[in-house]
């Protein structure tokens, strides 16, 4: 008897949809916003305003909710009260009325509905708030906001955090712009971070060292963004424990879908995996030795040409993959500013870096220009710019974690000095090691 070809064929398409159906997929939830509340009098309202416009916007641009902003204030004293009231209306089955009064504020009975049928409510309250004059006559201001978040089902706060920023400025509104700035990729790191707001999707289709993921920007998927391969098994006791087996980098995203290269993984990643996101700031930093031997001394020069370089390097990984951009401070030992100046010299540069894979090995060329300078070591003494120059090198680095990388770099660099410092130039080459956060 022969079978026709269209069943192995459907035999597995339903296995592979059988996979596909047992992942846990992430989906929009709707989560109420409070208005910006404040712990005590005497902050500015610029400063209100901006922390607020800052909440609102890192909320809606994530992705991930139905926001619905509220205009109401609800003081962090006042947060039990509305927990109590969620959790009448919910036990009691009771009609909510035309107005619920919480504290200063007067609901209106569309409104309190529109609370009790969101997944979360957050509550936002600047905490703290510190502003003072430079000595160059400028402002430098310190903002603390806290925010508590309210399972609306259960009638509980469930997670609080609180974040802290600084800003400076010429003026106190552009200091207080600066600190509330600094709130959005904090904000952003720490919602990721929640269980509940954490992405969880599924592998969609295969195709030698790349996945297609399920979600793009739709739901706030960035190039950069790791995902963990993840397995759930039952122990004998009957405990259920997830392992994490592989590791994903997102390197490019659609509207609806993701692209990820494989970094490493303990078996072959297969369409129905399930995927956990692994939050991050997105920021990797590198500290790494290098020595610069020329082959002879550079113009204006002394001694055998050899000098030892200790720096660290940031670079950006969230919303960047094949070419990262980076910044970096290094010190070279024996290096001066110039006559008559001892203070420590250090080169400051920025560039940018390549990103090749693979697996968990990487390559990385990179270029970078900058600047040097003295920096003074007491109060008569000023910054002075010494040197000119940058280097090309590449780095070859292994993944010994997930969070992890150790490497070799090998390249050229040319620092020239300026107003009689000394210069230095030829083959470097050293070794680095990177943490990913």
């Amino acid at each position: 008897m022969r079978i026709p070809r269209v069943v192995p064929a459907l035999f597995v398409l339903l296995i592979a949809g059988g996979a596909t159906f047992g992942q846990q997929m992430s989906e929009k939830r709707d989560i109420a916003v409070f208005a910006l509340s404040y712990a005590r009098w005497g902050i500015p309202a610029g400063a209100l305003s901006l922390v607020d416009e800052q909440t609102k916007e890192v909320f809606v641009n994530l992705g991930r909710f139905n926001v619905i902003g509220m205009s109401y204030r609800l003081e962090s004293s006042g947060i039990e009260e509305f927990i109590a009231k969620i959790k009448e209306f919910k036990e009691k089955n009771v009609e909510i009325p035309e107005t619920v009064r919480l504290g200063k504020q007067a609901f209106t009975e569309a409104d309190f509905n529109r609370l009790v049928g969101s997944f979360i409510v957050v509550v936002p309250t600047l905490s703290y708030y510190r502003s003072e004059r430079t000595d160059g006559g400028g402002f430098k201001v310190e903002l603390q906001t806290t925010y508590t978040f309210i399972d609306v089902d259960r009638a509980e706060a469930t997670d609080y955090f609180e974040i802290s920023t600084r800003g400076s400025g010429e003026t106190l509104p552009r200091a207080i712009r600066a600190a509330a700035e600094g709130i959005g990729p904090k904000l952003q790191f720490e919602l990721r971070s929640i269980p509940a707001f954490r992405l969880r999707t599924g592998i969609i289709e295969v195709n030698r060292g790349s996945v297609l993921l399920e979600f793009g920007r739709n739901m706030g998927v960035q190039r950069g963004d790791e995902y963990a391969i993840t397995e759930t098994r039952i122990l004998a006791g009957g405990h259920e424990v997830t392992d994490e087996v592989g590791l994903l980098i997102v390197k490019d995203v659609d509207e609806e879908i993701s692209f990820a290269k494989v970094i490493y993984s303990s078996r072959r990643p297969q369409i129905g995996d399930q995927l956990k996101e692994i939050p991050r700031i997105g920021l990797d930093t590198a500290a790494y030795a290098h020595i610069i031997a020329g082959f002879s001394p550079a113009v204006g020069a002394s001694g055998a040409g050899v000098t030892g370089v200790i720096g660290v390097r940031q670079s950006t990984s969230r919303g960047f993959f094949s070419l990262r951009p980076f910044v970096g401070v290094e010190i070279p030992f024996g290096i001066t500013g110039g006559p008559g100046l001892s203070g420590l010299t250090a080169n400051f540069y920025a560039g940018g870096e390549l990103n090749w894979y693979v697996w968990r090995f990487q390559l990385a060329p990179a270029v970078a220009l900058g600047v040097a300078g003295t920096v003074p070591l007491s109060e008569a003494e000023s910054f002075s710019v010494s040197h000119a120059g940058g280097f090309i090198q590449a780095t070859g680095s292994f993944l010994v974690s997930r969070d992890l990388k150790i490497g070799v770099e090998a390249g050229y660099a040319a620092w020239f000095g300026l107003h009689g410092a000394r210069s230095y130039s030829g083959l470097l080459a050293g070794v680095a090691a990177t943490y990913k956060y």
